[in-house]
């Protein structure tokens, strides 16, 4: 769960992630453009339960209220 930030998104916030690192680089010059960490297991746990209890609302919103959200 990587983001171009180098932070990972979950219930709302922002916030470093824990988990294995990765980078992107340049492929023309090799060199980095960003940097992060993948979500780690307790995070991605997290993330999990934070989108299950927000689809028990998402579920019950017309397709108007969905598109309007969006």
């Amino acid at each position: 769960m990587p983001s171009l930030n180098g932070q990972v998104y979950i219930n709302g916030q922002w916030t470093e992630g824990t988990g294995t690192p990765f980078q992107s680089t340049n492929p023309a010059t090799g060199s980095t453009l960003w940097a992060g960490h993948y979500a780690g297991a307790e995070q991605l746990s997290g993330a999990i339960s934070a989108a299950s209890s927000a689809f028990a609302d998402w579920q019950r919103r017309t397709v108007e209220e969905r598109y309007r959200i969006i």
